[in-house]
């Protein structure tokens, strides 16, 4: 194995670095050269040894460093300039997320009494969440909006004649506001001599001050033509003789903000002192020894390797599941695993209405056997097809209460027989109630160890 080598080290047992060896003696001179050229060099003599090293010297100690000064006299602050007054609150804009509205009908019919007469159509119902519009007037024919703005008022009305064959004449139905019909608001609309109904449906979009009110006008000569009611069936809902809805045509901007006031001026900042002097701090006291950590409590989710719970709910979104008398099977059905062993069953369930009721018992059978669930009755012997009775969770139950009761059954042994095949075991909680007692069965929590 190789290792990678350090970026660099550092040697801290050098010593003080010895005196330089003597100089080897010098060779002897070589003979001068005649003029004509330069003699030839002599030797160079060896050179001395180096010098022992001599040890490293003491460090010396570090010196103290000084004290901080004194902290200076804070300046003095020459004040702050005077805040400005706020400016006024502008005022809210029209509209807004929420429009003014509101919905009317009729569960009465209404006949052509006077076939020489104009007749308004009335009302009977209002939604009770409206807002901002209402029905008024002597028979309920008044539409009246409470706010200004522009509104969007749409309406049908059910068109009958009992001899559409006899029909010679239209109708027509047409707007007034604040009791003057409204110029080309009109419309005519006729049945045709095949059917006895017709269905007269548009909208009139116009802008109304506070406290303005609609109305919506119908006419003919034939006395027989009427607006007509129809009770419910088995098939659908009532139809209504007229149904009337109003609504604001909302606005999506608010209304301009009020100018904002001016700010007072700042005051000059006042000269900042020197720092003061930081004292010493204090010694810190030596660390407490820590208690022992307390007994684990008994809590399902600590003791049981694992917990599975079950949720009942109805299809409507009621939560508990209804469980009943001579109800087959009255059994909520698990798989036992074969290499763990049940040890804790909790069972939350409520009384579905007052009075008092009763619950025989509550027990756990092993289903290992059975061709089928169902039971017999617990106090004439053992459920049939092979089932055995494993462990009673609660021997009876008799209350009026219709909050949640929970049981809570721990330290069961279950031993984890494997089952034929080697496959997990089906365990049942079986309920056994008495006449026609019924319960709302809220969870089933399961623990194996």
């Amino acid at each position: 194995m190789s290792y990678a080598k350090p970026l660099y080290y550092t040697n801290i047992s050098d010593g003080i670095v010895g005196g330089t060896g003597p100089t080897g003696i010098q060779g002897p001179q070589g003979i001068p050269g005649t003029n004509t050229g330069t003699g030839a060099t002599g030797n160079t003599g060896p050179t001395g040894p180096t010098g022992l090293a001599g040890p490293q010297g003491i460090k010396g100690d570090t010196g103290y460093t000084g004290y901080t000064g004194p902290q200076g006299i804070p300046g003095t602050n020459t004040g702050t300039g005077a805040t400005g007054p706020q400016g006024p609150i502008g005022y809210t804009g029209a509209g807004g997320a929420i429009g003014y509205w509101g919905a009317f009908w009729s569960d009465l019919s209404q006949n052509n009494t006077d076939p020489a007469t104009s007749l308004a159509m009335t009302f009977t119902n209002t939604d009770p969440d409206s807002f901002g519009v209402g029905i008024t007037g002597s028979n309920n024919s008044q539409i009246v909006v409470s706010n200004s703005g522009v509104y969007n008022i749409q309406f049908s009305a059910q068109i009958s004649h009992p001899d559409p064959g006899s029909i010679l004449n239209p109708i027509q139905i047409w707007f007034s506001k604040n009791g003057t019909a409204i110029t080309d608001s009109n419309t005519f609309v006729t049945i045709d001599n095949q059917n006895s109904y017709s269905v007269a449906a548009w909208n009139y979009m116009l802008k109304l001050n506070a406290n303005d009110y609609i109305e919506i006008f119908w006419y003919s000569p034939d006395i027989d033509v009427g607006l007509q009611y129809v009770s419910p069936t088995s098939e659908g809902p009532a139809v209504p003789s007229v149904i009337t809805t109003v609504q604001q045509v909302m606005y999506t901007q608010q209304g301009p903000t009020g100018p904002t006031g001016p700010t007072g001026l700042v005051g000059p900042q006042g000269i900042e002192g020197d720092t003061g002097y930081t004292g010493y701090t204090g010694y810190t006291g030596p660390t407490g020894a820590i208690g022992p950590t307390g007994a684990l409590g008994n809590i399902p989710g600590a003791n049981y390797r694992d917990l599975i719970a079950f949720a009942f709910t109805q299809n409507s979104g009621t939560v508990g599941a209804s469980i009943g008398a001579n109800q087959y099977p009255p059994v909520i059905i698990f798989s036992q695993p074969t290499s763990v062993t049940l040890s804790y069953v909790n069972i939350t369930w409520s009384n579905t209405s007052g009075g008092t009721k009763t619950i025989n018992k509550i027990q756990l059978w092993d289903l290992t056997n059975c061709t089928n669930y169902q039971f017999s009755s617990f106090s004439t012997g053992p459920p049939i097809n092979g089932a055995t009775l494993i462990y009673t969770l609660i021997s009876s139950y008799s209350g009026s209460n219709t909050t949640a009761n929970t049981l809570n059954v721990q330290d069961i042994i279950l031993s984890p027989t494997i089952s034929p095949g080697g496959t997990p075991r089906p365990i049942g909680i079986v309920f056994d109630i008495s006449g026609n007692n019924w319960f709302q069965l809220m969870s089933v929590v399961i623990g194996y160890s």
